[in-house]
């Protein structure tokens, strides 16, 4: 079990999404002194509205539904590198607060960015063509298991030297999620395939 992309099979070696190399100030024309440098916020680290996270989504996994929630696995399976690494913003609002799974992707790529890391590989391909799960009319949340494909990850130093790699390969996925308004993940449980 090797934790490909961070995602399925292993939970991980902790990784956040890339935070942006603050952007250098630029000089200022005049000859006063600079103000000492303080601390830039992230960006766009204010919370986006329910429209705007539903407008990011596709619109076949809106729907509160099976088919919704199916939708939506497969959206986030396959994307939350990239909305880790391009939308963080849409990435936390697709989450819920305690998602483990959630947390540790979060770690695993802001630790590689803090440390001037790469990381390549890893992106999920969800093979079934139809899932399994449903509704828990007691807690109210829906599950979701696909079939998955984890691409091969590697994790490099600046100079290019090989610090961690997962072969990836078949397994499979569950979605824990909650609908208020839009899906949102409450874990992802993954193993790898079994021959």
């Amino acid at each position: 079990m090797v934790v490909a992309s961070t995602l399925v099979f292993a939970g991980c070696t902790g990784d956040p999404e890339p935070e942006p190399t603050p952007a250098t100030p630029t000089p200022a024309e005049t000859v006063e002194p600079s103000p000492t440098p303080t601390p830039t916020p992230s960006p766009s680290t204010t919370a986006l509205t329910d429209e705007e996270i539903i407008a990011a989504l596709p619109p076949d996994a809106r729907a509160e539904n099976f088919g919704g929630a199916q939708a939506f696995a497969t959206y986030f399976l396959e994307n939350y590198i990239v909305l880790l690494e391009d939308q963080p913003t849409v990435f936390t609002g697709l989450t819920v607060v305690g998602c483990t799974f959630c947390e540790s992707v979060e770690r695993y790529y802001r630790d590689a960015s803090k440390a001037g890391e790469v990381v390549e590989g890893g992106s999920v391909s969800v093979v079934s063509e139809q899932a399994s799960g449903g509704l828990d009319q007691a807690t109210g949340r829906w599950t979701v298991t696909v079939d998955v494909e984890v691409a091969p990850l590697a994790r490099y130093t600046a100079d290019g030297e090989e610090v961690g790699t997962s072969d990836g390969g078949p397994g499979r996925s569950t979605l824990e999620l909650v609908f208020d308004e839009h899906w949102s993940v409450v874990d992802v449980g993954s193993e790898a395939a079994t021959s």
